[in-house]
Protein backbone atom coordinates (compact mmCIF):
# COMPACT_ATOMS: atom_id res chain seq x y z
CA UNK A 1 0.00 0.00 0.00
CA UNK A 2 1.33 3.69 -0.52
CA UNK A 3 0.08 6.63 0.87
CA UNK A 4 -0.52 9.98 -0.45
CA UNK A 5 0.71 8.59 -4.05
CA UNK A 6 -1.11 9.79 -7.44
CA UNK A 7 -0.32 7.62 -10.67
CA UNK A 8 0.16 9.09 -13.66
CA UNK A 9 -3.15 8.69 -16.01
CA UNK A 10 -5.24 9.19 -13.08
CA UNK A 11 -8.23 11.22 -13.64
CA UNK A 12 -8.46 14.22 -10.71
CA UNK A 13 -12.48 14.54 -10.81
CA UNK A 14 -12.91 17.31 -7.38
CA UNK A 15 -10.53 18.78 -4.77
CA UNK A 16 -7.23 20.20 -4.53
CA UNK A 17 -3.95 19.41 -3.94
CA UNK A 18 -0.19 20.08 -4.47
CA UNK A 19 1.99 17.50 -5.73
CA UNK A 20 5.88 16.42 -6.61
CA UNK A 21 6.94 14.68 -8.95
CA UNK A 22 8.69 11.18 -8.01
CA UNK A 23 9.25 9.24 -11.08
CA UNK A 24 8.71 10.47 -15.36
CA UNK A 25 8.31 8.00 -18.22
CA UNK A 26 9.23 4.74 -18.04
CA UNK A 27 9.34 4.77 -14.27
CA UNK A 28 6.29 5.22 -13.64
CA UNK A 29 3.78 2.76 -12.85
CA UNK A 30 1.79 3.02 -16.16
CA UNK A 31 5.65 3.10 -17.84
CA UNK A 32 6.34 -0.46 -16.37
CA UNK A 33 2.87 -1.62 -17.59
CA UNK A 34 4.13 -0.35 -21.19
CA UNK A 35 7.02 -2.04 -20.77
CA UNK A 36 5.73 -5.13 -19.68
CA UNK A 37 3.88 -5.32 -22.55
CA UNK A 38 6.15 -4.85 -24.84
CA UNK A 39 8.00 -7.69 -23.60
CA UNK A 40 5.23 -9.89 -23.87
CA UNK A 41 4.39 -12.17 -26.96
CA UNK A 42 1.05 -13.02 -28.34
CA UNK A 43 0.21 -16.72 -27.70
CA UNK A 44 -1.07 -19.00 -29.99
CA UNK A 45 -4.06 -20.59 -29.59
CA UNK A 46 -5.00 -23.85 -29.21
CA UNK A 47 -6.41 -24.40 -32.58
CA UNK A 48 -3.48 -22.69 -34.06
CA UNK A 49 -1.09 -24.40 -32.12
CA UNK A 50 -2.76 -28.34 -32.99
CA UNK A 51 -3.21 -26.72 -36.84
CA UNK A 52 0.58 -26.01 -36.97
CA UNK A 53 1.35 -29.45 -35.34
CA UNK A 54 -0.87 -31.30 -37.93
CA UNK A 55 0.37 -29.52 -40.73
CA UNK A 56 3.88 -30.34 -39.98
CA UNK A 57 3.45 -34.60 -39.01
CA UNK A 58 0.97 -34.46 -42.41
CA UNK A 59 3.81 -32.81 -44.39
CA UNK A 60 6.76 -35.68 -42.88
CA UNK A 61 3.90 -38.32 -43.72
CA UNK A 62 3.31 -37.03 -47.47
CA UNK A 63 7.61 -36.82 -48.04
CA UNK A 64 7.95 -39.94 -46.72
CA UNK A 65 4.91 -41.69 -48.90
CA UNK A 66 6.43 -39.84 -52.19
CA UNK A 67 9.89 -41.01 -51.75
CA UNK A 68 8.99 -44.66 -51.79
CA UNK A 69 6.32 -44.07 -54.75
CA UNK A 70 9.68 -42.97 -56.32
CA UNK A 71 11.51 -45.65 -55.51
CA UNK A 72 9.35 -48.07 -56.15
CA UNK A 73 9.11 -46.26 -59.83
CA UNK A 74 12.06 -46.19 -60.30
CA UNK A 75 12.81 -49.63 -59.47
CA UNK A 76 9.65 -50.83 -61.89
CA UNK A 77 12.31 -49.13 -64.64
CA UNK A 78 9.91 -45.56 -65.31
CA UNK A 79 11.93 -42.52 -66.28
CA UNK A 80 13.73 -41.21 -63.44
CA UNK A 81 12.30 -37.44 -64.47
CA UNK A 82 8.70 -39.24 -64.99
CA UNK A 83 8.74 -40.48 -61.80
CA UNK A 84 9.81 -37.32 -60.42
CA UNK A 85 7.17 -35.54 -61.70
CA UNK A 86 4.35 -38.06 -60.42
CA UNK A 87 5.78 -37.73 -56.65
CA UNK A 88 5.48 -34.22 -56.50
CA UNK A 89 1.76 -34.43 -58.34
CA UNK A 90 1.17 -36.58 -55.72
CA UNK A 91 2.41 -33.88 -52.73
CA UNK A 92 0.68 -31.29 -54.33
CA UNK A 93 -2.76 -33.63 -54.88
CA UNK A 94 -2.15 -34.75 -51.16
CA UNK A 95 -1.99 -30.72 -48.91
CA UNK A 96 -5.15 -29.88 -48.20
CA UNK A 97 -5.34 -26.50 -49.21
CA UNK A 98 -8.44 -25.72 -48.54
CA UNK A 99 -7.96 -26.60 -44.61
CA UNK A 100 -7.19 -22.92 -43.64
CA UNK A 101 -9.67 -21.59 -45.31
CA UNK A 102 -12.21 -24.45 -43.82
CA UNK A 103 -11.02 -22.96 -40.14
CA UNK A 104 -11.84 -19.32 -41.30
CA UNK A 105 -15.55 -20.50 -42.46
CA UNK A 106 -15.98 -22.59 -39.22
CA UNK A 107 -14.95 -19.64 -37.05
CA UNK A 108 -16.57 -17.12 -38.78
CA UNK A 109 -19.88 -19.08 -37.89
CA UNK A 110 -18.77 -19.07 -34.27
CA UNK A 111 -18.16 -15.28 -34.22
CA UNK A 112 -21.75 -14.90 -35.61
CA UNK A 113 -23.11 -16.71 -33.48
CA UNK A 114 -21.27 -14.44 -30.55
CA UNK A 115 -23.10 -11.75 -32.06
CA UNK A 116 -26.31 -12.80 -32.05
CA UNK A 117 -25.54 -12.79 -28.43
CA UNK A 118 -24.47 -9.12 -28.08
CA UNK A 119 -20.57 -10.28 -28.11
CA UNK A 120 -18.35 -8.79 -30.62
CA UNK A 121 -14.99 -10.70 -31.69
CA UNK A 122 -12.44 -8.49 -33.49
CA UNK A 123 -10.25 -11.42 -34.00
CA UNK A 124 -11.51 -15.18 -35.43
CA UNK A 125 -9.08 -16.42 -33.65
CA UNK A 126 -10.58 -15.67 -30.10
CA UNK A 127 -13.78 -17.74 -30.56
CA UNK A 128 -11.84 -20.91 -30.41
CA UNK A 129 -9.56 -18.99 -27.51
CA UNK A 130 -12.90 -18.21 -25.52
CA UNK A 131 -13.80 -22.04 -25.92
CA UNK A 132 -11.21 -23.22 -24.22
CA UNK A 133 -11.32 -20.64 -21.01
CA UNK A 134 -11.28 -22.01 -17.65
CA UNK A 135 -10.49 -18.78 -15.64
CA UNK A 136 -12.36 -15.54 -16.20
CA UNK A 137 -10.77 -13.06 -14.05
CA UNK A 138 -12.99 -9.85 -13.73
CA UNK A 139 -12.80 -6.28 -12.11
CA UNK A 140 -15.34 -5.66 -9.12
CA UNK A 141 -16.75 -1.65 -9.17
CA UNK A 142 -18.92 -1.23 -11.99
CA UNK A 143 -18.72 -4.48 -13.50
CA UNK A 144 -19.70 -6.59 -11.01
CA UNK A 145 -21.09 -4.42 -9.36
CA UNK A 146 -23.81 -1.09 -10.07
CA UNK A 147 -20.87 1.66 -9.55
CA UNK A 148 -23.35 3.45 -7.23
CA UNK A 149 -23.26 3.51 -3.68
CA UNK A 150 -26.88 3.31 -1.95
CA UNK A 151 -26.73 3.75 1.81
CA UNK A 152 -27.47 0.23 3.98
CA UNK A 153 -27.72 1.67 7.23
CA UNK A 154 -27.53 4.16 10.30
CA UNK A 155 -26.05 3.59 13.78
CA UNK A 156 -26.59 6.44 16.32
CA UNK A 157 -27.14 5.86 19.88
CA UNK A 158 -25.82 2.61 20.21
CA UNK A 159 -28.24 1.52 17.84
CA UNK A 160 -27.69 -0.40 14.42
CA UNK A 161 -30.89 0.95 11.63
CA UNK A 162 -31.69 -0.07 8.24
CA UNK A 163 -31.93 2.01 5.69
CA UNK A 164 -35.37 1.12 4.74
CA UNK A 165 -36.46 1.74 8.53
CA UNK A 166 -35.21 5.27 9.17
CA UNK A 167 -37.42 7.53 11.88
CA UNK A 168 -38.04 10.92 10.55
CA UNK A 169 -39.66 12.07 13.32
CA UNK A 170 -36.83 10.91 15.62
CA UNK A 171 -34.16 13.70 16.43
CA UNK A 172 -31.19 11.42 16.25
CA UNK A 173 -31.90 10.28 13.06
CA UNK A 174 -33.08 13.46 11.58
CA UNK A 175 -29.89 15.49 12.60
CA UNK A 176 -27.76 12.78 11.28
CA UNK A 177 -29.55 12.77 7.66
CA UNK A 178 -29.05 16.47 8.17
CA UNK A 179 -25.27 16.19 9.07
CA UNK A 180 -24.83 14.24 6.29
CA UNK A 181 -26.61 16.56 3.68
CA UNK A 182 -24.30 19.69 4.99
CA UNK A 183 -21.45 18.06 4.98
CA UNK A 184 -21.61 17.13 1.47
CA UNK A 185 -20.89 18.84 -2.18
CA UNK A 186 -22.61 16.70 -4.75
CA UNK A 187 -26.48 16.93 -5.81
CA UNK A 188 -28.80 15.27 -7.92
CA UNK A 189 -31.14 17.52 -9.68
CA UNK A 190 -33.51 16.06 -12.33
CA UNK A 191 -31.79 12.46 -12.31
CA UNK A 192 -28.32 13.89 -13.29
CA UNK A 193 -25.60 13.38 -10.23
CA UNK A 194 -23.19 14.95 -9.73
CA UNK A 195 -20.29 14.47 -7.19
CA UNK A 196 -18.60 11.54 -5.59
CA UNK A 197 -20.37 8.07 -5.16
CA UNK A 198 -20.68 8.14 -1.40
CA UNK A 199 -21.27 12.12 -1.19
CA UNK A 200 -24.51 11.43 -3.67
CA UNK A 201 -25.82 8.23 -1.76
CA UNK A 202 -25.83 10.66 1.06
CA UNK A 203 -28.52 12.97 -0.35
CA UNK A 204 -30.32 10.38 -2.41
CA UNK A 205 -31.33 8.36 0.91
CA UNK A 206 -32.86 12.44 1.96
CA UNK A 207 -34.96 12.34 -1.35
CA UNK A 208 -35.99 8.68 -0.11
CA UNK A 209 -37.74 10.06 2.68
CA UNK A 210 -38.83 13.65 1.44
CA UNK A 211 -35.81 15.52 2.74
CA UNK A 212 -34.06 17.40 -0.66
CA UNK A 213 -30.59 18.44 -0.01
CA UNK A 214 -31.61 21.94 -1.14
CA UNK A 215 -33.47 22.52 1.13
CA UNK A 216 -31.56 21.44 4.29
CA UNK A 217 -28.43 23.11 3.07
CA UNK A 218 -31.13 27.11 2.51
CA UNK A 219 -32.16 25.97 6.10
CA UNK A 220 -28.52 25.94 7.36
CA UNK A 221 -26.40 27.93 5.08
CA UNK A 222 -22.57 27.01 4.63
CA UNK A 223 -20.54 29.37 6.36
CA UNK A 224 -17.20 28.28 5.29
CA UNK A 225 -15.33 25.78 3.38
CA UNK A 226 -14.23 23.47 5.81
CA UNK A 227 -17.01 22.92 5.99
CA UNK A 228 -19.05 25.04 8.50
CA UNK A 229 -22.66 25.81 9.20
CA UNK A 230 -25.25 27.80 11.74
CA UNK A 231 -27.46 25.37 13.14
CA UNK A 232 -30.13 26.65 16.07
CA UNK A 233 -28.48 29.80 16.33
CA UNK A 234 -24.96 28.55 16.60
CA UNK A 235 -22.02 27.95 14.75
CA UNK A 236 -21.15 24.08 14.31
CA UNK A 237 -18.25 22.71 12.26
CA UNK A 238 -19.59 19.41 10.70
CA UNK A 239 -16.61 16.34 10.13
CA UNK A 240 -17.08 13.26 8.12
CA UNK A 241 -14.13 10.33 7.85
CA UNK A 242 -13.15 7.59 8.50
CA UNK A 243 -13.71 5.85 12.04
CA UNK A 244 -10.45 4.97 13.33
CA UNK A 245 -9.30 8.77 12.62
CA UNK A 246 -12.30 10.67 14.11
CA UNK A 247 -12.46 8.48 17.41
CA UNK A 248 -8.94 9.77 17.79
CA UNK A 249 -10.34 13.22 17.52
CA UNK A 250 -13.25 12.83 19.65
CA UNK A 251 -14.15 13.41 23.47
CA UNK A 252 -17.74 13.84 23.79
CA UNK A 253 -20.43 11.76 22.30
CA UNK A 254 -24.54 13.12 21.41
CA UNK A 255 -26.93 10.99 22.90
CA UNK A 256 -30.61 12.01 23.37
CA UNK A 257 -30.55 12.79 26.33
CA UNK A 258 -27.64 15.65 25.73
CA UNK A 259 -23.76 15.01 25.23
CA UNK A 260 -21.48 13.19 27.98
CA UNK A 261 -17.41 12.79 27.92
CA UNK A 262 -17.11 9.30 25.44
CA UNK A 263 -15.80 6.58 27.17
CA UNK A 264 -13.37 3.37 26.24
CA UNK A 265 -16.69 1.37 26.26
CA UNK A 266 -18.56 3.55 23.88
CA UNK A 267 -15.19 3.64 21.94
CA UNK A 268 -15.05 -0.31 21.80
CA UNK A 269 -18.64 -0.48 20.85
CA UNK A 270 -18.14 2.05 18.00
CA UNK A 271 -15.02 0.07 16.57
CA UNK A 272 -16.81 -3.49 17.08
CA UNK A 273 -19.94 -1.98 14.87
CA UNK A 274 -17.53 -0.75 12.29
CA UNK A 275 -16.15 -4.08 12.06
CA UNK A 276 -19.35 -5.57 11.44
CA UNK A 277 -20.15 -3.51 8.66
CA UNK A 278 -16.41 -3.89 7.20
CA UNK A 279 -17.24 -7.39 6.80
CA UNK A 280 -20.44 -7.37 5.82
CA UNK A 281 -18.72 -5.39 2.28
CA UNK A 282 -20.24 -1.95 4.04
CA UNK A 283 -17.97 1.74 3.39
CA UNK A 284 -18.33 3.50 6.56
CA UNK A 285 -18.65 7.18 7.62
CA UNK A 286 -18.19 8.76 10.75
CA UNK A 287 -20.19 11.93 11.95
CA UNK A 288 -18.91 14.11 13.81
CA UNK A 289 -19.14 18.38 15.01
CA UNK A 290 -18.31 20.89 17.81
CA UNK A 291 -19.16 24.24 18.15
CA UNK A 292 -17.58 27.06 16.73
CA UNK A 293 -17.49 30.48 18.46
CA UNK A 294 -18.60 33.46 16.86
CA UNK A 295 -15.73 35.19 14.64
CA UNK A 296 -13.36 33.09 14.62
CA UNK A 297 -10.91 32.35 11.51
CA UNK A 298 -11.14 28.22 11.39
CA UNK A 299 -8.36 26.09 10.35
CA UNK A 300 -7.93 22.91 9.99
CA UNK A 301 -6.48 22.70 13.40
CA UNK A 302 -10.37 22.81 14.74
CA UNK A 303 -10.47 19.48 13.57
CA UNK A 304 -10.34 18.04 17.22
CA UNK A 305 -12.19 17.74 20.35
CA UNK A 306 -15.41 16.76 18.25
CA UNK A 307 -18.32 14.99 19.39
CA UNK A 308 -19.29 11.85 17.88
CA UNK A 309 -22.70 12.03 16.40
CA UNK A 310 -22.88 8.48 14.44
CA UNK A 311 -21.89 6.58 11.37
CA UNK A 312 -23.36 5.90 8.00
CA UNK A 313 -22.87 2.53 6.35
CA UNK A 314 -23.15 2.40 2.61
CA UNK A 315 -22.32 -0.21 -0.25
CA UNK A 316 -22.11 -0.51 -4.01
CA UNK A 317 -24.86 -3.15 -4.46
CA UNK A 318 -23.59 -5.89 -6.88
CA UNK A 319 -25.33 -6.39 -9.83
CA UNK A 320 -28.73 -7.90 -10.22
CA UNK A 321 -27.49 -10.46 -13.05
CA UNK A 322 -23.66 -11.30 -11.66
CA UNK A 323 -24.66 -13.58 -9.46
CA UNK A 324 -26.47 -15.65 -12.32
CA UNK A 325 -23.44 -15.08 -14.53
CA UNK A 326 -21.20 -16.48 -11.55
CA UNK A 327 -23.42 -19.66 -11.64
CA UNK A 328 -23.28 -20.38 -15.09
CA UNK A 329 -19.85 -19.98 -15.16
CA UNK A 330 -19.16 -22.01 -11.83
CA UNK A 331 -21.93 -24.79 -13.91
CA UNK A 332 -19.69 -24.66 -17.68
CA UNK A 333 -16.52 -25.46 -15.45
CA UNK A 334 -15.07 -21.73 -15.67
CA UNK A 335 -13.61 -20.64 -12.68
CA UNK A 336 -14.45 -17.08 -11.76
CA UNK A 337 -11.81 -14.37 -10.03
CA UNK A 338 -12.21 -11.30 -8.37
CA UNK A 339 -9.38 -8.49 -9.07
CA UNK A 340 -9.86 -4.94 -7.16
CA UNK A 341 -8.55 -2.35 -6.11
CA UNK A 342 -10.66 -2.08 -2.40
CA UNK A 343 -10.06 -4.04 1.14
CA UNK A 344 -9.58 -6.99 1.14
CA UNK A 345 -12.65 -7.43 3.59
CA UNK A 346 -15.05 -5.77 1.64
CA UNK A 347 -14.04 -7.34 -1.85
CA UNK A 348 -14.38 -10.83 0.06
CA UNK A 349 -18.45 -9.51 1.13
CA UNK A 350 -19.39 -9.02 -2.15
CA UNK A 351 -17.45 -12.05 -3.42
CA UNK A 352 -19.31 -14.33 -0.90
CA UNK A 353 -22.62 -12.18 -2.43
CA UNK A 354 -22.56 -13.28 -5.69
CA UNK A 355 -21.12 -17.11 -5.13
CA UNK A 356 -17.67 -16.35 -6.38
CA UNK A 357 -15.68 -16.69 -3.10
CA UNK A 358 -17.23 -19.47 -0.16
CA UNK A 359 -14.22 -18.40 2.51
CA UNK A 360 -12.28 -15.37 3.65
CA UNK A 361 -9.36 -17.89 3.02
CA UNK A 362 -10.17 -17.38 -0.56
CA UNK A 363 -9.22 -14.08 -0.46
CA UNK A 364 -5.46 -12.15 -0.55
CA UNK A 365 -4.06 -8.66 -0.83
CA UNK A 366 -1.49 -7.64 -3.69
CA UNK A 367 1.30 -7.15 -0.42
CA UNK A 368 1.01 -10.71 -0.48
CA UNK A 369 2.16 -12.25 -3.57
CA UNK A 370 4.45 -9.22 -3.99
CA UNK A 371 7.39 -11.37 -2.93
CA UNK A 372 6.24 -14.67 -3.96
CA UNK A 373 8.49 -16.62 -6.51
CA UNK A 374 7.57 -17.86 -9.29
CA UNK A 375 7.16 -21.52 -8.03
CA UNK A 376 5.31 -20.32 -4.75
CA UNK A 377 2.64 -18.40 -6.94
CA UNK A 378 1.96 -20.90 -8.96
CA UNK A 379 0.81 -23.39 -6.05
CA UNK A 380 -0.70 -20.32 -4.25
CA UNK A 381 -2.98 -19.22 -7.24
CA UNK A 382 -5.16 -22.67 -7.39
CA UNK A 383 -6.56 -21.53 -3.74
CA UNK A 384 -7.32 -17.59 -4.36
CA UNK A 385 -10.45 -16.45 -5.62
CA UNK A 386 -10.40 -12.49 -4.79
CA UNK A 387 -7.48 -9.94 -5.36
CA UNK A 388 -7.71 -6.98 -2.91
CA UNK A 389 -5.80 -3.78 -3.41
Amino acid sequence: DRNNMLFSGSFVTYGRGRGVVTSVGMQTEVGKIAGLLKSTSEKQTTLQVNLEEFGKKLSVLILVFCGILFGISVFRGENIGSAFMFAVALAVAAIPEALSSIVTIVLSFGTQKMAKEHAIIRKLQAVEGLGSVSVICSDKTGTLTQNKMTVEDYYIEGRRIRADEIDMVDPAQRFLLDCSILCNDSSNENGVEIGDPTETALINLGSRYGVEAAEVRESYPREDEIPFHRIDGENRMIVKGAVDRLLDLTDQIWTENGIREITKEDKEKIQSQNQEFSMEGLRVLAFTFREIPEEHLLTAEDEEHLVFLGMIAMMDPPREESKAAVEECIKAGIRPVMITGDHKITAAAIAKRIGILKDLSEACEGAEIENMSDEELRGFVPKISVYAR
